[in-house]
Parts: structure tokens; sequence; C-alpha cells
């Protein structure tokens, strides 16, 4: 009977030993990746612009006539002016540079700008220059154009001082 108790015992503390060597590890996992998981402050400059043109309706956004339905994602060409990028980009901070471009396989329109003269300094020093946050990323979107909807590339670059 002791011999039965004893190996109970030396069961339920094998148990409760790897129990806690896995609580163990996934403390240390969370730890150890902590720091790669925390967002930069640049990259939240870049997705609060970029997502403000791919699916504000203020933006370039298809928005439905009838219903008022915006499209989040399916730019409208006709909205796809530099007036529309500038009351879009416009967010008071004169350091802010951006270009649009679009790209398809049989047209490429040209890029609009906000701060063009900025940005085009911003594209060109941005990558070596340690005072200035460069970002471009390439975004999938679909473009309504005369009642057809066409699949076109966006690639948003943004810059900025630091």
């Amino acid at each position: 009977m002791l011999a039965k108790k004893s190996q109970t015992d030396m069961l339920f503390k094998f148990i409760e030993f790897g129990f806690i060597f896995l609580v163990s590890m996934f403390i240390v996992g969370i730890h150890t990746n902590l720091d790669k998981t925390l967002l930069d402050p640049g990259d939240l400059t870049f997705y609060t612009l970029s997502h403000r043109f791919l699916y504000s309706p203020n933006c370039f956004v298809y928005v439905n006539k009838i219903t008022k339905v915006s499209e989040p994602g399916t730019f409208d060409m006709e909205r796809f002016t530099q007036e529309n990028m500038n009351k879009c980009a416009n967010n008071n901070n004169i350091n802010l540079g951006a270009k649009l471009e679009l790209f398809s396989a049989d047209k490429k329109p040209e890029p609009l700008f906000f701060n063009k003269d900025l940005m085009l300094e911003y594209e060109a020093i941005g990558p070596i220059s340690k005072d200035i946050e460069f970002v471009k990323k390439d975004f999938f979107i679909l473009v309504r154009e005369k009642n057809e909807i066409k699949p076109y590339n966006l690639r948003i670059s943004v810059g900025w001082l630091k």
C-alpha cells in the first residue's frame, strides 16, 4: 500500500514539474519575442496615412452614387486626382511627403504627390539619411474606370523627418 502511494505521489510531482516547466518556457518565450512585436512609430505614421488613402471615402475610394456606400480597397479613377491627394494627405505636418503610383499591365497613370519637392528629396536621400524616415509598400487594389473594374498595384511611398 505504501509503495503504491509513493508511486502516485511521484507521478503527480512529475506532472507538476512538467506543468511548471511548460509555463516557464511560455513566459520566457513571450519575454524574448516582445521586442520583435512592438510597433515602430514609423509604421504608425505610414499606416495611418496609407489606410486613409485605401479606405477613406473622402479620398480615392469608390462610392456608389445611389446607395452612398463606399467600397474600401477599390479606387475610383475619376477621384484619383492631385486635388484629392492634397485634401486627403493634409495632416498639418509640413515635414511629410507622400507619393502614390498606380500600376497595371496596360496602364500607368502619372503619380500623385503630397509636398512633391520634399517627397522627391526624401525618396532620393531617405534610405541613406539618419534624419529621414522613408517607407514604401505595394498594395493590390481594384480600380473602377468607366463601369469596368480592373486590378492594379498601388505603391505608397511616405517620407518624413524623424
